[in-house]
């Protein structure tokens, strides 16, 4: 063998080790919970949900933390959770892995309470705010004030707010905005981290519709929501399209404290893509 063909063979060895050494410490540092990880929590919920019947809704209702969490215990436990307690709830959030990574949030209900953003913010200070609520006096000077976000007046809903409220002559309280023409006319960019939410009630048609619609918004990687009291047997379809989102996508409910007093249930959900 040549001197020559020998420094080739040797350069070829070297630039293989180079590879080998290079995709460890990516996946290292990239680390990610196992794909089976996620496919187990999603059979292990679609099968939990296929008991789900409208006889049998309230109990189901009632017992979703304990459904959801015993089924995604191990995904938990290889996710970095971040906590952001407010003043009665503590919402999670994965935080992106880099200090300058962008980080987009939306409020939908502020509801006199911006501890998490706030939190979130302190956590990484790249991340900017986007909220509305009615109230414009406290929630809106909260977020403008002491968080520096961005704050519109209004109610929201998958269509416009189903408690909104008119005045003598008609005309709404407050401009109501579908959540699409919300997003059009003030939020720009393709993705968005996180997503907080707390509509009193309009979160079922709502979170249905980003369900059953996820092609007219920005890709929405987290959402916590607070689910109100079921009022009417349409909420029953809620197993529906989380099974249905189990399997096809956009989302699957990772974490879930369950308020049995109230019978709201707060649920963490992660995309799935």
């Amino acid at each position: 063998m040549s001197m020559a063909q020998t420094l080739v063979n040797r350069s070829k060895i070297i630039g293989a080790a180079l590879i080998i050494l290079i995709l460890g410490y990516f996946y290292a540092v990239h680390s990610s919970p196992p794909i089976s990880l996620f496919d187990d929590a999603r059979l292990c919920l679609s099968d939990a949900f296929e008991t789900a019947t409208l006889k049998n809704f309230k109990t189901e209702w009632s017992n979703l933390n304990i459904t959801v969490n015993k089924c995604t215990q191990k995904l938990i436990q290889s996710l970095i959770l971040t906590e952001l307690p407010n003043g009665d709830e503590t919402k999670l959030a994965i935080l992106p892995k880099y200090a300058e990574s962008t980080c987009n949030v939306i409020t939908l209900g502020i509801g006199k309470d911006i501890k998490s953003e706030k939190r979130l913010s302190q956590k990484h200070n790249q991340c900017t705010f986007l909220g509305i609520d009615p109230d414009a006096k406290v929630s809106g000077n909260l977020y403008i004030t002491d968080l520096k976000g961005v704050y519109v007046q209004g109610v929201i809903g998958a269509n416009g707010s189903i408690k909104a409220v008119p005045t003598e002559n008609g005309a709404p309280l407050y401009p109501n905005f579908s959540f699409q023409n919300f997003i059009s006319n003030y939020y720009s960019h393709e993705t968005l981290d996180i997503l907080l939410m707390d509509i009193e009630s309009d979160e079922w048609a709502l979170m249905k519709e980003l369900i059953n619609y996820p092609d007219k918004y920005p890709i929405i990687c987290q959402i916590n929501v607070e689910y109100h009291d079921p009022e009417t047997v349409h909420e029953f379809s809620f197993f529906e399209d989380i099974r249905r989102s189990l399997q096809y996508g956009p989302y699957a409910p990772i974490r879930v404290e369950t308020l049995k007093e109230l019978s709201y249930n707060r649920i963490f959900f992660c995309s799935v893509h």
